[in-house]
């Protein structure tokens, strides 16, 4: 693509990153106005609205502006390594549209010049001085920001600055996420608004959940879900932990049998809830119990259909990528990913302990089905924060087990697999 101005590498990276069919666009820190200029330039009758931030961010909230009368904002030059960057996302999310985006530069606290300071927390702050103040974030936490603050992002592109030979001779073998996040100066984040949500059939006390987890890496929990806004120490919620577990089975099925809530969510342990997630959660499952009297198992990401009708449903932020299906949601489904499932404290199903770590959501879709209940797909998007980049080495085992389990069931399809028969599967 061509620019009509002069732009610089960061500069051209948010002005691709707009959408071609953003019509009205507010740019904040808009600089010397050249990316407000290239975006009304690239689109006639586009209307870019530019404006600057004074020490205490309160430009965009004199702006003269409608809720929901946005298509874009893009966020320029350093702004979003503001420390109060949380307060203005709040004014953002109102000013967008439903179908609306939010486009971020995002500075990588990960990348190895910045080696040695922190991402996930603020430098020291000045209050005297907020402009001077930085905060810089890894690729995790900058998706955690976004989520908490009602905004699921993706992450579209990456300013490189690759880290010299030297340093990786003296590197563990880095698997390809890792070196990509080490190799980022910046990141490029489209963000977009998730939709609030009402539990009109709440009684007015919040409901309370019960969390099961296999946990393999402390470190991994510590950094994820317990870091979650609304597991942290105090929650009204139950945290049932499970170590040395030979199979998933082994720790979910101890977990329901000491539940003491109604609804008990079986969790990885590198996913990430952001702020207000349960009270979300909770909300889908009395909108989902309401169509369905009873329910089998409820999840975040699935598949509905078969064979070649088979297709993904479901919305979270998976690593770098945000996964958000056309399906509206809750939808039923046919198999969900073990990433998060939900069951009722006195559920039937139970959790196979011959199929290991893997599959087992889907083997639950199945049982649950058998039995009449149904599996429901639902909208609360967290971050999966996994470091497995391929299959395990032990998934061609489950799988031919699963396979010969479920064999008049077959061809069955999950978010990751289509298992034809019981000798082999395909990745989609």
């Amino acid at each position: 693509m061509a620019f009509p101005l002069t732009a610089s590498e960061h500069e051209m990276r948010l002005i691709r990153a707009v959408p071609s069919s953003a019509r009205r666009v507010l740019v904040v820190a808009c600089g010397h106005g050249r990316i407000g200029a290239i975006l009304q330039t690239l689109i006639p009758g586009r209307e870019v609205l530019g404006v600057e931030l004074d020490p205490i961010n309160r430009e965009v909230a004199r702006l003269p502006l409608e809720p929901a009368s946005l298509d874009a904002i893009v966020i320029a030059d350093d702004s979003c390594n503001r420390p109060d960057l949380e307060a203005s996302l709040s004014r953002y999310h109102s000013l967008l549209r439903p179908s609306g985006v939010l486009v971020a530069l995002i500075a990588n606290a990960g990348h190895h010049a910045a080696l040695g300071r922190s991402g996930d927390v603020p430098f020291e702050v000045d209050s005297s001085n907020l402009q001077s103040s930085k905060r810089l974030f890894t690729r995790a936490s900058a998706q955690r920001m976004f989520l908490d603050a009602k905004f699921a992002p993706d992450l579209i592109d990456i300013e490189v600055n690759r880290i010299p030979p030297s340093m990786l001779e003296i590197q563990r073998p880095l698997s390809g996420q890792e070196r990509m996040e080490l190799d980022a100066r910046r990141f490029v984040f489209r963000a977009y608004p998730i939709a609030p949500v009402v539990d009109s059939s709440s009684s007015g006390s919040p409901t309370k959940l019960t969390f099961v987890v296999c946990v393999s890496d402390d470190e991994v929990l510590r950094e994820n879900l317990l870091a979650s806004p609304d597991l942290r120490p105090g929650t009204s919620h139950e945290i049932i932990l499970v170590r040395n577990c030979q199979s998933a089975a082994d720790g979910l099925n101890l977990g329901l049998s000491r539940a003491r809530h109604e609804i008990v969510v079986c969790v990885h342990q590198d996913i990430y809830l952001p702020l207000g997630w349960c009270s979300r959660f909770a909300a889908r499952w009395n909108e989902a119990k309401s169509r369905h009297s009873l329910l089998g198992v409820m999840g975040l990401y699935g598949v509905t259909g078969r064979g070649s009708d088979a297709r993904r449903v479901g919305h979270v932020v998976d690593r770098t990528r945000l996964l958000y299906e056309p399906t509206l949601l809750p939808a039923l489904c046919d198999t969900l990913d073990e990433l998060l499932l939900a069951l009722p404290r006195d559920t039937p199903v139970q959790f196979d302990p011959s199929l290991g770590f893997h599959l087992y959501g889907a083997d639950a879709c199945l049982s649950a089905r058998r039995k009449g209940l149904p599996s429901v797909v639902v909208d609360a998007p967290c971050l999966h924060n996994s470091r497995l980049e391929a299959l395990p080495g032990d998934f061609d085992t489950t799988a031919r087990t699963f396979a010969a389990k479920w064999r008049e069931e077959l061809p069955v399809a999950t978010p990751c697999v289509k298992i034809r028969n019981t000798t082999g599967f395909t990745q989609w």
